[in-house]
C-alpha cells in the first residue's frame, strides 16, 4: 500500500510519498527507500499485533486497539493524506441499484430487472453475476451486497435500523484478523440476513480495543435532544430507552 505523509519531500523514505508493507505479524516494518530504490527492513513495528503501548494505542493497521487491516477504500495515492482533494459523495449509482432491487425484493416483484440491478454492482467491482432465487434468497443477497458495497460509507446503519436488525447486528465483540496465521480463526457463519456470527473463533482474532457491542432495542433510534423536548409544550417524550 502507498501512503502519503508529508508535505515537503525528505529522504530516504518519504519524496512526497511514503511506500509501506504493513505486517501484523512480526516486530518489522518495510518502508520504500527512495535513495536505494528499494525496500528497507526496519525495526520497531508499532503496527505489530505485539506492540502494545496501551489499550487504546493503534498503529496505521490498528493493530495495537484495532483489528489489523489497513483502510484502503477513497485513499488517493497521488494526493497527500491530509489535504486529499478527493470528493464528496452525495449518492452513488450503486445506490440507487441497489435501493431499486431491495424495494422489489420487499415487494416480491423479483424480475430481470433486479437481477441486473443487482448484477451491475457486482460486475463493476469484478464480482462474477449471482442468479434469480426467492424472496428470502435475494433480500440475503441485496442486503450482502450493500454491507461490502458501501463500507465505510456512512449507511449501515440506517440499514440496519430499517431492516429491524440492530440487536442482531450490534452483538458481541468487534474482531479482526487471526492472531496467529499458523492457527487460523474460523470462518463466520452467515445467517439469512448475511449477519456474522465469530462465536467459534474469537478468541483466535484480534480483538479492538477489547470493544464489545450490546444487544439493545434502544440503539434502533437516537435520542430526542433535550432541548428540543424542553421546547415542547406538549411534553414530548424521549424514544424508548433514552428516558
Amino acid at each position: 500500500m502507498q501512503h502519503n505523509t508529508a508535505k515537503s519531500p525528505s529522504l530516504p523514505y518519504v519524496q512526497p510519498k511514503e511506500r509501506t508493507i504493513f505486517n501484523i505479524y512480526t516486530n518489522q516494518r518495510f518502508k520504500w527507500n527512495w535513495n536505494t530504490n528499494k525496500f528497507d527492513t526496519l525495526a520497531t513495528n508499532i503496527d505489530w499485533i505485539n506492540y502494545l503501548t496501551s489499550p487504546w494505542f493503534a498503529g496505521a493497521t490498528g493493530s495495537s486497539g484495532g483489528v489489523g487491516y489497513v483502510w484502503r477504500k477513497y485513499v488517493d495515492s497521488t494526493q497527500y493524506s491530509w489535504e486529499t482533494k478527493t470528493g464528496y459523495i452525495l449518492m452513488r449509482y450503486a445506490e440507487i441499484l441497489l435501493t431499486y432491487a431491495e424495494a422489489k425484493i420487499e415487494l416480491n416483484q423479483i424480475d430481470g430487472t433486479v437481477l441486473n440491478a443487482i448484477n451491475l454492482v457486482r460486475a463493476r467491482a469484478g464480482q462474477p453475476p449471482v442468479t434469480l432465487g426467492s424472496q428470502t434468497q435475494m433480500r440475503q443477497i441485496v442486503r450482502r451486497e450493500r454491507a461490502v458495497e458501501f463500507a465505510g460509507e456512512g449507511l449501515r446503519l440506517f440499514d440496519i435500523r430499517r431492516w429491524d436488525l440492530v440487536p442482531a447486528a450490534m452483538n458481541g465483540p468487534v474482531v479482526g484478523v487471526s492472531l496467529n496465521p499458523a492457527d487460523p480463526a474460523a470462518i463466520p457463519v452467515f445467517d439469512v440476513n448475511d449477519i456474522p456470527d465469530y462465536s467459534a473463533s474469537v478468541a483466535k482474532r484480534l480483538k479492538t480495543r477489547n470493544q464489545t457491542r450490546q444487544n439493545t432495542t434502544k440503539h434502533k433510534l437516537w435520542p430526542i435532544l433535550q432541548g428540543e423536548i424542553d421546547k415542547n409544550t406538549n411534553l414530548l417524550p424521549n424514544n424508548p430507552g433514552w428516558q
